[in-house]
């Protein structure tokens, strides 16, 4: 059975969602856990967003939990608090020079793991 193609989304659109998965992972809360847990709950909220707002849009998966920590856990303190949306937005610049910074091996584990399987199809529609 053929997936139907995605649906075709105006910038408009797409910006719209994009700005609602971007507010979703800056609002949420640090709940005590370190810089790395906070920015894999703010990829998850993210990605949440996104898929709720364009259902029919593939997205790469969420990477495992464990291993997202374990990768980012080796970053310096300055590319993990990049990591967290909220500051990331707020610090652009220095963001950019942190990431440029990072040390090439821990770059390659964390666009594996990033990169890791091909994009989630969207799930199709149950059969009546």
């Amino acid at each position: 059975m053929a997936v139907p193609a995605p649906a075709q989304r105006s910038m408009e659109e797409v910006g719209a969602a994009i700005e609602g998965a971007i507010a979703a992972a800056a609002a949420v809360p640090t709940n005590g856990e370190d810089l790395c847990g906070v920015s894999y709950r703010g990829l998850q909220a993210m990605l949440t967003s996104l898929a709720q707002a364009m259902p029919d849009q593939p997205t790469n998966p969420l990477p495992q939990r464990d291993r997202f920590l374990e990768v980012c856990r080796e970053m310096p303190r300055e590319v993990q608090q990049c990591l967290v949306v909220s500051y990331a937005m707020e610090h652009q610049e220095q963001c950019q020079a942190a990431s440029e910074n990072l040390d090439p091996a821990v770059r390659a584990r964390l666009d594996a793991m990033m990169n890791s399987g091909a994009p989630t199809a969207p799930a199709a529609p149950a059969a009546p």
